[in-house]
């Protein structure tokens, strides 16, 4: 089971750190620039369209694990 938590964490922060790396948020966030904050809130709302469906399913699917697993 510990295995299987430590998979998901890791493939949730590869899929982070290949959302702050599109082309779009490293163009239009420039530390320093104009224009830093709206793409700040740009990557930021990319993180949570990922992160949210991956995080929902994940969590119904180890509740129905441990209901399964706790009428047995």
């Amino acid at each position: 089971m510990k295995h299987r938590i430590f998979l998901i964490l890791f493939l949730c922060f590869s899929i982070i750190q290949q959302a702050i790396a599109c082309p779009n948020c490293k163009d239009a966030y420039t530390p320093g620039s104009a224009g830093a904050s709206v793409g700040e809130s740009y990557s930021w709302s990319v993180l949570f369209m990922l992160v949210v469906p991956i995080a929902t399913v994940a969590l119904i699917s180890m509740r129905i694990v441990y209901s399964a697993k706790k009428s047995k």
